[in-house]
């Protein structure tokens, strides 16, 4: 018994217990702590573990309720679970390896709220999700006001205003010129003492060489008068014919200037479809925009637990593990398998996690990840698959797609505006894209939703419009194209709703326009036939002037040929008349002498 040294025995049952005292008693707490503040170091988040234990055999970790604050919402969580249970490789774990065979995770919500605000020290600048904020929607200043009918065509720079008042200058210059020729015209009067001086020249006998020299010499006179008033008829002609001519031509263009006005008033007046804006990019450009950079904010946040791309910086003076070949290598920090339960309000998502490293380079394996629905309320199915593939340090890739099936929302408010309320009442969803992340980020998703109600009450002329519009639309698709550098992200959206929208505005448009139209058009076909009418009953009353003058001119020709060749033969009568007086003399005579 003297070879038992109870001092070391002692000692030995001393340390150990203290070694064990020290482990039930403060190295829960130590690790507990070290969690939260590596943890909220990492994510720059509060952190915080209401109760963590650890068990020896085998060693694991759990965590009873963890929740990881938002530091841009002091008063949420970004991501709180009820109960992790981890556990490690006892072995690899004192060659300063951190290799989780199993992880599972139970309760784990989004977005849940705090009963106290995180008291994180760094302060961050809150970001306002789109429908918390100002409205996704800036409704375009499109003017839906057309000008009054009266304004148009007093005011308006109209073809068949100026046409009717240049037609009435041009009536007013050509009636005139008329008035002018008509006044060298002769009268009835002087007509009718053409008639009685031609008379008195023509009519009775020629008494001698005098008197046919005075009845030529009228006769002559009333001949060279009549001639000139019949130039001044021709030119009366002449201008009845320019005038008609001119006054026609406009008459034909003003009968054109309503239907060229029509024209330039709906060009004038056509809507401008840009003006509509894109519809689908104001609805879902933000909110695609938001959790595009909430994703990216996450994702940087998380990174370093998948990917460590930067080469292996030596420090001097300490030590460091060296991996040796082996025929099963192992990282530094690994978590082979995870099962995550996720709750959302549409039911639960069963999330399966593999091989999780920093190192993927020693692993030779990418990260992997299977979401699957389970127990889904107003939805079919949910899945997403992930590679993350970081084998080769600087050319990482991640890739992730999923597709959601028949998805049911109701009461969607996607537009928080006083002048457009737009509320999709409920929706049919199936949603299907990609994200690949290299060096930058690109994304593509397609949703179509069909059948598809909304509700919507605008308060002004286009809300009115717009409101009308989408309680027409059953079915719409939207696609999103997402590209980023970490800096800078585009995010283009297109829809057929745009289209459907747009067709909509415009055939509102189209109708109150062509009311609009068919109240000028009536206006300026009054105008126009008002004028018209005049000037082609002026037009009119130059015809028959123009044809009694033809007769006039005919008449008087005739009459003035007829006399003329009347005076001839009553002179050559007179001659014959003196030769047969002179040679029946001249044979009374002869016969005298031959009877003696």
């Amino acid at each position: 018994m003297k070879l038992i040294r109870w001092g070391g025995i002692l000692a030995f049952i001393i340390i150990v217990g203290g070694i064990v005292s020290f482990w039930y008693f403060f190295a829960d707490d130590m690790l507990k702590q070290a969690i939260e503040s590596s943890g909220s170091d990492a994510v720059e988040a509060e952190v915080s573990i209401e109760n963590l234990d650890i068990s020896l055999n085998p060693l694991g970790i759990e965590i009873k309720t963890m929740q990881i604050a938002n530091a841009q919402s002091p008063m949420r969580n970004t991501v709180e679970f009820d109960r992790a249970v981890a556990h490690l490789d006892l072995l690899k774990l004192f060659h300063g390896q951190v290799i989780i065979d199993s992880l599972a995770v139970e309760g784990m919500r989004f977005g849940t709220q705090r009963k106290r605000a995180s008291n994180w020290k760094k302060k961050v600048e809150p970001v306002t999700p789109p429908d918390e904020g100002e409205s996704m929607l800036d409704l375009p200043d499109v003017q839906f006001q057309l000008p009054g009918v009266d304004d148009v065509v007093q005011k308006g720079d109209l073809i068949t205003t100026r046409m009717t008042q240049q037609i009435q200058v041009d009536y007013d210059e050509q009636k005139a010129l008329l008035d002018a020729a008509f006044n060298r015209i002769p009268t009835a009067e002087k007509f009718s003492s053409y008639e009685t001086r031609i008379k008195q020249a023509t009519s009775g006998k020629v008494t001698s060489l005098e008197n046919y020299k005075q009845r030529k010499q009228e006769l002559d006179k009333v001949h060279e008068e009549l001639r000139a008033d019949q130039q001044a008829i021709k030119d009366v002609k002449l201008q009845i014919g320019n005038s008609k001519d001119k006054l026609t031509a406009d008459i034909t263009a003003l009968k054109q200037a309503p239907g060229k006005d029509m024209d330039n008033l709906k060009a004038k007046y056509k809507l401008d479809e840009s003006g509509a804006g894109n519809i689908s990019q104001l609805f879902f450009g933000p909110e695609a925009k938001y959790w595009t950079d909430q994703f990216l904010f996450y994702y940087n946040k998380f990174k370093p637990v998948m990917a460590s791309d930067e080469k292996d910086k030596r420090v001097r003076a300490t030590g460091r593990y060296v991996h040796f070949r082996s025929d099963n290598p192992t990282p530094d920090f690994l978590i082979r398998d995870a099962h995550i339960d996720v709750q959302f309000s549409f039911g639960h998502l069963s999330a399966k996690l593999t091989d999780v490293t920093h190192q993927m380079n020693i692993t030779g394996k990418p990260a992997t990840l299977t979401v699957r629905g389970v127990k889904l309320q107003d939805m079919k199915s949910f899945a997403i698959d992930g590679v993350f593939n970081h084998i080769k340090p600087g050319h990482g890739k991640d890739t992730v797609k999923f597709k959601l099936d028949d998805i049911q929302v109701d009461n969607i408010r996607l537009v928080k505006n006083d002048r457009l309320p737009v509320t999709m009442t409920h929706a049919n969803i199936d949603w299907i894209g990609q994200m690949v992340l290299e060096k930058e980020l690109t994304s593509h998703t397609e949703a179509q939703f069909n059948p598809v109600t909304f509700s919507s009450q605008g308060s002004s002329t286009l809300g009115n419009i717009l409101a009308e519009a989408f309680t027409s639309i059953n079915t719409f698709n939207v696609n999103a194209d997402i590209r980023s550098n970490f800096s800078k992200t585009d995010i283009k959206i297109s829809s057929d709703i745009d289209n459907q929208i747009k067709e909509s505005i415009k055939r509102h448009w189209d109708a109150k326009v062509a009311a609009f139209q068919q109240k000028i058009r009536a206006r300026l076909d009054e105008e126009e036939q008002k004028i018209r009418g005049r000037i082609e009953a002026e037009v009119a009353k130059l015809d028959q002037k123009k044809l009694e003058l033809e007769n006039k001119l005919k008449q008087s020709e005739e009459m003035l040929k007829a006399k003329v060749d009347d005076f001839k033969d009553q002179q050559k009568q007179q001659v014959d008349q003196k030769k047969d007086q002179k040679l029946d003399s001249l044979k009374e005579s002869l016969k005298l002498k031959l009877n003696r």
